[in-house]
């Protein structure tokens, strides 16, 4: 039992690089809570999408968004209509600026699944 504590103190090359983030909400509208998560396993740099939904279905997409350093890690939201939002972005000075945004929306009774892109480059 003493060697438990140590060990889960100590953590792995693995999971000192990565990266991951979890939200929880009504994405797809049916009343039922869905979970996404953004995991980035510190091999390539950009962090898969795990979708959780409700109705028992579960969706893996690999290298959704790029995972930068300290401060620049993407992240999830909801927006007030139920949809969810992955953003990244890469705000770092002598770079290029930009930002990215994935919306994730269900509509019709189908439930289909949309994914918008947009894109500001600045200065």
């Amino acid at each position: 039992m003493r060697w438990i504590i140590p060990f889960l103190l100590v953590a792995s090359p693995a999971w000192a690089e990565g990266f991951s983030m979890q939200i929880s909400g009504d994405f797809t509208g049916d009343g039922v809570e869905d979970h996404a998560a953004l995991m980035d396993f510190g091999q390539s740099g950009d962090a898969d999408l795990l979708l959780k939904l409700g109705s028992g279905e579960t969706h893996w997409v690999q290298d959704v968004v790029w995972v930068g350093g300290i401060g620049q890690q993407p992240s999830l939201t909801v927006t007030p209509h139920g949809s969810l939002q992955v953003m990244s972005h890469n705000s770092a000075i002598g770079r290029n600026r930009w930002e990215q945004i994935h919306t994730l929306s269900w509509r019709d009774a189908d439930r289909r699944l949309y994914l918008s892109l947009v894109r500001h480059v600045g200065p």
